[in-house]
């Protein structure tokens, strides 16, 4: 079973952020079996797309900080084109209300801030613009727990990417629910089957926002059936296509 529990530190990630570009971001932090205390964030840029990163936290033996280190980002456009992905390295401020790049050239912020006090405007999905989309290595996907899946694939590195080729998705709701990470892998010996993770993140953070291992099988046309799922929360168990590349 999926070790839920928080330690001690597990949330000094979580919240809200902006970065010196401009961008929003909403993140979380969460301990992980095998991989340890790790986060996400949902990053946004107005209403032409956004960004997901998923990582594994190491805290600074010496000093009181968090050293971030093996994340893998996916840029998912709402309109046109196709998914950029990268790997990240980050750290903290000896106070974790502000975040440093410390490596990944093709990321264009380099420094964060911790919101303290008011919710972001956070941008929803829900425009006929959306639905029209016919970009590269891009779909989008009704699921059928009332959220838009927009997605996006490619190759990438590190523990989050254990096949290198990944599958990768933001599911929007327009109702107040959390928003919804989907992070997975293909095998190539398996391509119709995507594992991975899904995790719930929203503004403000509460401790029932789900998180856990998930198993979809995809038909290799407009359906992915979930066949698997370990931790809390309810993922969608069925993702329809509705527009594709």
């Amino acid at each position: 079973m999926l070790n839920l529990n928080y330690p001690q530190r597990a949330t000094d990630l979580t919240g809200e952020w902006i970065a010196n570009n401009g961008k929003q971001y909403i993140m979380r932090q969460f301990q992980l079996p095998r991989i340890g205390p790790s986060f996400c964030w949902a990053g946004f840029d107005g209403p032409t797309g956004a960004n997901i990163n998923i990582g594994a936290v190491r805290y600074s033996q010496a000093n009181p900080e968090i050293k971030i280190i093996t994340t893998s980002w996916v840029d998912i456009p709402y309109t046109s084109g196709g998914g950029t992905l990268g790997r990240l390295g980050l750290r903290s401020n000896d106070t974790k209300t502000k975040l440093f790049k410390e490596s990944g050239n093709d990321f264009p912020a380099t420094e964060w801030s911790k919101f303290q006090s008011t919710r972001l405007p956070i941008p929803m999905s829900g425009t006929s613009e959306f639905e029209q989309t016919r970009g590269v290595n891009y779909s989008v996907w009704n699921g059928n727990d009332g959220g838009t899946y927009y997605m996006t694939w490619g190759t990438n590195e590190g523990p989050w990417s254990e096949f290198n080729l990944v599958t990768a998705g933001l599911g929007m709701f327009q109702n107040g629910k959390p928003m919804s990470v989907l992070y997975t892998n293909r095998a190539p010996s398996s391509p119709f089957v995507c594992q991975g993770y899904w995790i719930q993140v929203g503004s403000p953070f509460t401790p029932d926002m789900g998180l856990g291992r998930v198993k979809f099988h995809w038909n290799g046309r407009d359906k992915m059936t979930r066949n698997g799922f370990e931790g809390s929360g309810n993922p969608p168990t069925e993702l329809t296509l509705k527009g594709n590349r």
